[in-house]
């Protein structure tokens, strides 16, 4: 549901802000890309932020469970520790989202125009196959740079959190802000632990941004089709 509803957002929004954007500069650079992306992946992840808490917190919880369900976890939450827990971590998301999303977006754009170019499809769209390709390698390169920030907010996230059951696993640790955290991190589990985790991490990435591409042009050729049928090549 969080990948969903955040894609929606995500994708909405950057074709309003592109849109707008050509409309002022009458230009469709590398930047716009960029700049759109990083816009709308913060849109995307305001909206979404509260999901995510919620999901951190399910994977976090040891036994006995602390949150019975969706319900159950949103009420506590909102009782015990008021509706900005909901936004907990917001700060780093958006500094990890922002050139996140901008370089997924930039690099797909250059890797699609090299993917045309090799296969001398410039004036065609990009199909399925390229732009799965492309979404792929444009999530695991975004991904890569931007992770430690990706660490660093969802332990923040989890912060106070069942801590009786977590300690099993190791020492817990209290952040007094995102860079108290990451220099936390680095004084005493060395810098490479800012990248614990970092594989599963970019199978993900590199899956699910691929399929969010790809879903997205394909959607946008359909669209295409549909108002001028007899330019739209299969």
């Amino acid at each position: 549901m969080l990948s969903v509803v955040y894609g929606v957002v995500q994708f909405s929004v950057y074709e309003i802000l592109t849109e707008k954007f050509f409309e002022i500069t009458k230009r469709d650079s590398k930047v716009n890309h960029f700049v759109c992306g990083g816009g709308a992946g913060c849109v995307a992840t305001v909206a979404c932020q509260p999901f995510d808490v919620l999901r951190t917190r399910f994977v976090a919880q040891g036994e006995p469970k602390v949150y019975k369900s969706i319900h159950h976890a949103c009420l506590s939450m909102y009782k015990q520790e008021g509706i900005l827990s909901f936004y907990k971590g917001l700060w780093p998301a958006l500094l990890q989202v922002a050139p996140q999303s901008a370089l997924s977006f930039g690099f797909f754009n250059v890797l699609s125009h090299s993917w045309k170019q090799f296969f001398h499809h410039e004036n065609e769209s990009l199909g399925a196959l390229g732009s799965m390709v492309c979404g792929i390698g444009a999530g695991i390169g975004s991904k890569c740079l931007i992770y430690p920030l990706d660490m660093v907010k969802k332990r923040i996230q989890i912060e106070g959190f069942d801590e009786k059951s977590r300690s099993v696993y190791g020492p817990i640790r209290h952040y007094r802000g995102m860079t108290h955290s990451i220099l936390s991190v680095i004084r005493d589990e060395g810098l490479f632990a800012l990248y614990k985790g970092l594989y599963p991490s970019l199978l993900k990435a590199g899956l699910v941004t691929g399929v969010y591409f790809c879903a997205y042009e394909q959607f946008c050729r359909l669209l295409k089709s549909w108002h001028s049928p007899a330019k739209y090549k299969v």
